[in-house]
């Protein structure tokens, strides 16, 4: 059963026990549609999606619009390796668009069992695809100002909204499916918008960070995009007499990737207040910027 095309019913059991054991003689990946039912045989939505990959995925109702939670990040979502007492379910909803989105999605960390919102709710790890598709309509991407089919690599981007602005993800781009897809550590609201992808446009957020553990800012995270998907991008901190601070570590997403900075230097020490310069090299192309630490 593929995720791109129809779904087609291999099979229905029910499930009375805790745990059920799958069917021997399975090839391939198979997927796992988990619904609830009642006494009547109503039968609910989709809640979730199991893969025999161990993957946990939610879906947007009958839309190809998800998210994809790995198993090595998947313990957040289960109450007996969580600290929320209860299992997480994420709730996709569609946001009305505006003249700027294309497509625009919520996906909501929610009591399994009930409609309590966690909040502050973040992987350990930047590895929970969100996916979102978009439609095509006469060669053109529905909802944008003109963009074409064969255009969607170099125009197309996703946002997350942090609250105060929209910070742009980048994206990979899959042509032949019509999706776009992110790996992040949050999820929240995500759109879908026009956007040139120039190679290594750099955004720094937050520009001015306070790394003293309590949680708030104390990370600055360097994005940068990637459509061509290059590797060995490298990024260090200077402080203002040009000394080497420290050589930031590197997460590769789909389409883009960012370097994080925990206020630290090469050898674990906490590096003072003041104005630091960082660098990003790739190939023979250096790019420098500012950023500050408030103590």
């Amino acid at each position: 059963m593929q995720l791109n095309g129809i779904w087609i019913k291999q099979n229905s059991s029910l499930i009375t026990e805790e745990y059920w054991e799958e069917p021997e003689n399975i090839t391939g990946v198979v997927y796992y549609v988990v619904r609830t039912v009642d006494d009547k045989s109503n039968e609910s939505i989709n809640s979730m999606t199991v893969s025999s990959l161990e993957e946990a995925i939610f879906i947007r109702g009958d839309s190809l619009t998800r998210v994809v939670i790995p198993k090595e990040i998947s313990g957040i979502l289960y109450k007996d390796s969580n600290s929320y007492g209860d299992d997480v379910k994420i709730e996709i909803n569609n946001v009305e668009d505006t003249e700027e989105i294309i497509e625009a999605y919520t996906f909501i960390p929610v009591r399994a069992n009930g409609e309590d919102v966690f909040e502050d709710f973040s992987f350990d790890m930047p590895e929970a695809e969100i996916i979102i598709t978009y439609e095509v309509e006469g060669g053109i991407i529905k909802g944008s100002r003109g963009v074409r089919e064969d255009q969607a690599g170099k125009k197309l981007s996703l946002f997350r909204f942090n609250g105060l602005e929209w910070v742009k993800l980048g994206g990979k781009v899959s042509a032949e499916e019509n999706i776009i897809s992110v790996k992040s550590k949050w999820l929240g609201q995500i759109s879908l918008m026009e956007s040139e992808r120039k190679e290594f446009d750099v955004i720094v957020r937050p520009r001015m960070f306070t790394p003293n553990g309590d949680r708030r800012n104390d990370i600055c995270y360097i994005h940068f995009d990637n459509p061509e998907e290059k590797r060995n991008i490298s990024c260090s901190i200077y402080d203002i007499r040009s000394a080497l601070v420290r050589d930031l570590p590197v997460v590769y997403n789909l389409g883009a990737g960012y370097f994080y900075w925990d206020g630290k230097d090469n050898s674990g020490r906490n590096s003072r207040s003041g104005i630091y310069i960082y660098q990003i090299e790739v190939g023979s192309k250096a790019i420098n910027g500012t950023l500050v630490i408030a103590r």
